[in-house]
Parts: C-alpha cells; sequence; structure tokens
C-alpha cells in the first residue's frame, strides 16, 4: 500500500510541475507581447514635418517644447499648422509683391472663439506687426488682415494733403493710422484715389497739423471747420483730429478737436 500511494504521489508532482511551466512560460509571452504591441505603437506614432518658422511658432505657444521638435503634435498643434498654411496662402493671393513671416500666434479656443489671431511681418521690415484674423464656420476658412494699411497709408497721407492745400487749408503734415483688419478687396491694387473720392471707406484715425503763424486771420475754429466741411463733402471716411500748434513757441499745441 505505501508502494501505491508513493507511485501515486510521483505522478502528482510530475503533473503539477508540468502545470506550473506551463504558466511560468504562458505568462512570459504574455509579457513580450505587451512588449510587442507597445513598440508597434510607437512606431506608429505619426511625426509632423515642419518649417523651422513652424517650429518656432508652435514652440513658442506650446509648453512642451521638445515633444514640438521631435514633430510629435497635438491635434490643436496640427490645426495651427493647417490655420498657419491657410494664412500664408491667402497673405501670397493679396500680396504678391511681398514675403511675410508670422510670428506668432493666439489659437481660437474657448476663451476665444471668435478666431485665430496670428501676428505677422513683411521681410523687409524687422519693426513693423500685422494682425491677421483667421476665422473658422462649418470646417471652412476664411481670413482679414490690417497690412494693406501700410502699403497705402503714405500715399494717403499726400494726397489728402494736397487736397487742403488746394482748399486753402494751410497744411503742414497728415498721419494717418490703418489697422482694421479686411478682406480680399483690401489688397495690394487698392487705390488710394477711390479712398479720397469716398468711393472706398476705409476706417482710420487720421491726424491733420497745421502751424498757427500760417493762419493770418482765420480763428482755429474756423480752420477747424472749414477742414471738416472739405472732409465731408468728399466723403472720405475715417476719425479726423485737427491740431494747431505754435512754431514760434516750441511747438506748443494750442488748439486740438476731432470729428
Amino acid at each position: 500500500m505505501k508502494i501505491k500511494y508513493a507511485f501515486w504521489g510521483m505522478i502528482s508532482m510530475i503533473i503539477l510541475l508540468t502545470a506550473c511551466g506551463s504558466m511560468v512560460e504562458g505568462s512570459n509571452g504574455i509579457v513580450l507581447e505587451k512588449s510587442n504591441l507597445k513598440e508597434e505603437s510607437s512606431d506608429m506614432e505619426t511625426k509632423v514635418n515642419m518649417t523651422p518658422e513652424q517650429e518656432a511658432l508652435l514652440c513658442k505657444i506650446s509648453i512642451n517644447e521638445d515633444r514640438v521638435k521631435e514633430g510629435k503634435l497635438f491635434v490643436w498643434q496640427e490645426e495651427v499648422l493647417r490655420q498657419y498654411d491657410y494664412a500664408m496662402d491667402y497673405l501670397l493671393g493679396k500680396y504678391p509683391s511681398y514675403t511675410f513671416h508670422i510670428v506668432d500666434c493666439e489659437p481660437k479656443n474657448k476663451l476665444n472663439n471668435a478666431y485665430s489671431k496670428f501676428v505677422f511681418q513683411e521681410s523687409g521690415d524687422s519693426e513693423s506687426y500685422y494682425d491677421l484674423y483667421l476665422y473658422v464656420e462649418d470646417g471652412e476658412y476664411s481670413a482679414e488682415d490690417n497690412f494693406y494699411g501700410y502699403i497705402i497709408e503714405e500715399e494717403y497721407e499726400n494726397e489728402l494733403k494736397a487736397v487742403l492745400l488746394q482748399e486753402d487749408i494751410p497744411c503742414d503734415r497728415v498721419d494717418v493710422r490703418i489697422t482694421t483688419v479686411e478682406g480680399n478687396d483690401f489688397n495690394e491694387k487698392l487705390e488710394v484715389s477711390d479712398i479720397i473720392n469716398g468711393n472706398v471707406h476705409v476706417q482710420n484715425t487720421t491726424f491733420i497739423y497745421i502751424d498757427s503763424d500760417s493762419l493770418g486771420n482765420e480763428s482755429y475754429k474756423e480752420e477747424f471747420e472749414k477742414i471738416k466741411q472739405v472732409i465731408n463733402q468728399k466723403k472720405v471716411s475715417g476719425y479726423y483730429v485737427v491740431s494747431i500748434y505754435d512754431s514760434i513757441n516750441e511747438n506748443k499745441e494750442v488748439f486740438n478737436e476731432a470729428f
């Protein structure tokens, strides 16, 4: 009987060891399988190729710069790149004679759900910055910008000054600020004469300067009303500030009124 029990005991032990060996081998197989899946997942991760300017832009507005430099982008960052491409194509279409660089961006988000704001420069001017607003509606992009103001400002100042001089208004300087964003119609072919004649309305702030010594017997108020009448007759849009100064007394301002 003892021999019989010993025999069955040995058989049970062999079965148990065989089962344990299978479990250990199975466990190792599971670990190896998970490791392979992890490697496959890493290999399948999409890496986005960017230009140096695109990378610099994303690094500027992102927390994890290393991830950006590795090309591992989040969904919102990829959307910024799509908007960047649209913005550059838009600018090239409006202003083919110029070259631009986008240097900053405020992406559209829950706090600013109206548009994405891109800040850009023109290659020939490293000190001035311009705005581009990019709108997204039903998956479609559209944009507006204010670079056109840079193109027309000097010509606008000269033409408006000429108009005032023709009306016997002794204007010696005109300064204009055009910063409102506009769409495709306000491009590099925009005619300043259309603005001066009131055919095209451009929002602007214009400063008109007059030396008090050149007014003769006319009062400051009379000269102001004369300027206002000329501008209104021509229907030139804008906000106008008339400043009269005393050139003899260190250019001290003696009159300032707007319309």
